[in-house]
């Protein structure tokens, strides 16, 4: 039996080619510096290594431990790599530039000079992986060195090595498809400018046995690049438009404020949830995307995203700040995940906070209800009024008790009071929500959510770039977005909120993916009955059903589909600009298995829905295990 070692195992070409010499009967020992390749390794059932390829200290001593395990080594696929991107010269600073070539040319290095005394016993073969011509001609300067740097390293050694019987040849693929860990089948390659990883590991296995080519480079990308003009390898390029704007965004990490009456200042807050983040991976961060709709109103600030930056020690790095009421997180996520799969970012730190209390009721809830349309506003509505309204229509239409609605608040207390971000951390019974204070009839005090502070950071990063950034990661498999009047009054129906069932419906289908699918999921409950209504129009329930499913406890956390695991707004609190990036902090903590007392068990797949006012827009969001 052959002994390879697959050095960087990982989603993609690692994956696949793992998993093919695994099915030609070899012997497959992978090495990786992350929990996402140990998984990978464990469901083909190969043998994992922990080790970080650009230490060469550590390459010896994992070879070392493969060898002891193996008893002999006889090929080594070096698939290593990454910090693909779309940048110019003068976007490109040291720290990028360095990253790109440690992670390129010196893994490559470090695996092929520790690969010598054994493959010299076995007279075998070292096989990269680098990169097709118009790939790294489409990425950076860091990129691109790094990839050719592997290129000329193999046409250099192939005439070092061959009197020790070592061949060394690289394959160079085209932009790869990570989808099913090896990629499906591209029936039309132009339209999506992605092939399948299935190919290379082929190649791989081709040029591992065929003894008499060595300081070859094989490309491998479907007769791609041969059908691209001269004139097109730019950045309007047919390459840049179709395949980098296919690159899936994940989210990497997340640090949470605790939510309620926070004596700190706006940037205080901010700094708190970032700084966590800002600690571990600052040096690699290129762009920050602030969530905040009243810092002007609240908090007398205005151009608060350039104050972030500096008080994060940031000021290099470009910023912008995202208004959309509440709905500004939901569509600060889609701002950053449409940056990294552009290729205008890599790495992207999301920051959503809010500072509001510390002021009267009344100031502060006209305040808000400025996004209301004037008409309406002059006759008087408020958003709690309008949630009155929605509720009696919505309990007339459908024959629905009262006592489903109290209910949302007595299931979302319970499960504030597991989270300890939550402003609310205490329960409520249904007898203590009913004979609270009225704030709109029929709605009482704890059927609404708090005005709260707080703050919430994500790491966001290229499916390209993820094992750089730690071991959890949860990807953003379709993102939906829709708009509707800002005039309750023009709808047809106060039962239904077009824009939340059109983003919605959106976002499942760039997932391929269905409601029934979902095993957590986070709604905009301002009001009670605000999470009814858009399970429903979400698609989790029929038409006029909701209710049923609450009351029949399908929508806790125990139940077989959980809303709100968090609190929701109603108890986890809603300072505004931090309330959407809140709910994929949730998700990402669920299906990263580390939302502790109100862990979902075997959460897999979420979705979101961040709303503006009631229904103004909505952006929705599926999101996915990224193993």
């Amino acid at each position: 039996m052959q002994n390879v070692v697959v050095s960087g195992i990982g989603p993609g070409m690692g994956c696949a080619v793992s998993r093919a010499l695994a099915r030609g009967g070899c012997g497959v020992y992978a090495i990786s510096r992350s929990k996402a390749g140990e998984k990978i390794a464990a469901d083909i059932g190969i043998r994992h290594y922990s080790g970080d390829l650009r230490d060469p200290h550590s390459v010896h001593e994992v070879f070392s431990s493969i060898l002891h395990d193996a008893g002999s080594i006889h090929h080594v696929v070096h698939t290593a790599g990454g910090f693909f991107r779309k940048s110019g010269l003068g976007d490109v600073d040291n720290d990028l530039f360095a990253s790109a070539l440690m992670n390129n040319a010196q893994t490559f290095y470090n695996v092929a000079r520790e690969s010598l005394a054994y493959l010299s016993q076995s007279h075998g073969s070292i096989t990269a992986v680098t990169a097709a011509r118009h790939v790294y001609m489409n990425s950076h300067a860091g990129y691109a060195a790094g990839k050719g740097a592997v290129t000329f390293m193999v046409h250099e050694l192939a005439g070092e090595l061959a009197p020790r019987g070592i061949r060394i040849n690289a394959v160079a693929p085209g932009f790869i498809s990570k989808e099913n860990c090896g990629g499906s089948d591209v029936k039309n390659l132009l339209e999506t400018g992605r092939h399948s990883a299935d190919p290379i590991a082929s190649a791989v296995m081709w040029i591992m046995s065929s003894e008499e080519i060595t300081g070859q480079i094989v490309e491998v990308d479907s007769g791609f690049g041969t059908q691209i003009p001269d004139g097109l390898w730019k950045s309007d390029s047919l390459i840049n438009q179709n395949a980098v704007q296919k690159m899936m965004s994940v989210i990497s990490d997340v640090s949470f404020t605790r939510f309620g009456k926070r004596p700190e200042g706006l940037l205080d807050l901010v700094a708190e949830s970032a700084l966590p983040i800002v600690r571990r991976y600052g040096r690699d961060i290129d762009f920050i995307v602030f969530s905040n709709s009243y810092s002007g109103e609240f908090n007398d600030m205005s151009g608060v995203n350039n104050l972030i930056s500096t008080r994060l020690s940031m000021d290099d790095v470009p910023s912008m700040r995202v208004d959309n009421t509440s709905g500004s997180g939901g569509s600060a996520v889609m701002v950053a995940d449409s940056l990294i799969r552009s290729g205008n970012a890599s790495n992207v730190l999301v920051i959503g906070a809010e500072k509001m209390t510390g002021y009267p009721t009344k100031k502060s809830t006209r305040i808000i209800a400025s996004l209301l349309h004037p008409e309406e506003r002059s006759a008087g509505i408020s958003l709690p009024s309008l949630a009155a309204f929605m509720t009696r229509s919505y309990l007339k239409e459908f024959d629905a008790p009262r006592e489903s609605i109290a209910r949302v608040a007595v299931k979302n207390h319970h499960n504030g009071s597991l989270n300890p971000y939550a402003h609310f951390q205490s329960e409520v019974t249904l007898e203590e929500v009913m004979a609270s204070r009225v704030i709109a009839d029929p709605l009482r005090i704890f059927e609404f959510c708090p005005v709260s502070d707080g703050a919430v950071s994500l790491l966001m990063t290229s499916d390209e770039n993820r094992d750089s950034f730690g071991s959890h990661h949860v990807e953003i498999l379709g993102v939906g977005y829709s708009s509707g009047t800002s005039s309750l009054s023009y709808r047809d129906s106060l039962t239904t909120i077009g824009s939340v069932r059109r983003s919605s419906e959106m976002a499942f289908r760039r997932s391929k993916l269905t409601p029934n699918y979902m095993d957590v999921v986070e709604l905009h409950d301002m009001a009670a009955v605000l999470e009814i209504i858009e399970s429903e129009d979400a698609g989790f329930f029929r038409k006029g059903h909701g209710w049923e499913a609450v009351m029949n406890g399908e929508t806790e956390i125990g139940g077989p589909r959980p809303i709100n695991t968090s609190g929701g707004l109603n108890s986890k609190g809603h300072p505004i600009g931090a309330s959407g990036v809140a709910q994929a902090g949730e998700i990402y903590l669920q299906i990263t298995g580390k939302a502790e007392k109100r862990q979902i068990k075997d959460a897999h797949l979420g979705f979101s829905l961040s709303m503006a006012g009631f229904g103004n827009n909505a952006t929705a969001i599926v999101y996915g295990g990224a193993s």
